[in-house]
């Protein structure tokens, strides 16, 4: 498992600056399985369909309608593809993508996900 951390803008409310934290299970170079720890429990009203909006904003996304969010394709058998879901931890990014397409994929959603102010679970100072 790998752990990274993303610097996300924000102040928690000690007003120290945050960091939230992501890490990696896939293994192979075009496999993608990331958990990003959202803190659902300190969610308000409003918050599901701030991550709808920002989703939606992704590069690649497809229009809505399955069960779960998805972009670039819906064949979980055939690449390219990628989709999440709301797991215990936070939500779980999947699929498989060429590595300069999950970049600049990940880089949005980073950018989206640290201007939206959602509430992450958080890391004040040291190594968490």
């Amino acid at each position: 498992m790998t752990h990274r951390r993303i610097q996300v803008r924000g102040i928690a409310a000690s007003g120290l600056p945050i960091q939230a934290f992501y890490y990696d299970n896939a293994g192979d170079a075009d496999e993608i399985e990331r958990i990003y720890q959202l803190d659902f429990h300190a969610w308000q009203d409003g918050d599901w369909d701030a991550l709808g909006q920002i989703y939606r904003a992704l590069p690649g996304a497809l229009p809505e309608g399955g069960d779960l969010p998805r972009w670039f394709g819906d064949d979980e058998g055939h690449a390219p593809f990628l989709a999440a879901s709301v797991e215990t931890h936070g939500i779980m990014v999947y699929g498989a993508l060429p590595p300069e397409q999950w970049e600049r994929w990940q880089a949005a959603f980073h950018q989206r996900l640290a201007a939206s102010q959602l509430p992450l679970y958080t890391y004040q100072g040291g190594e968490g």
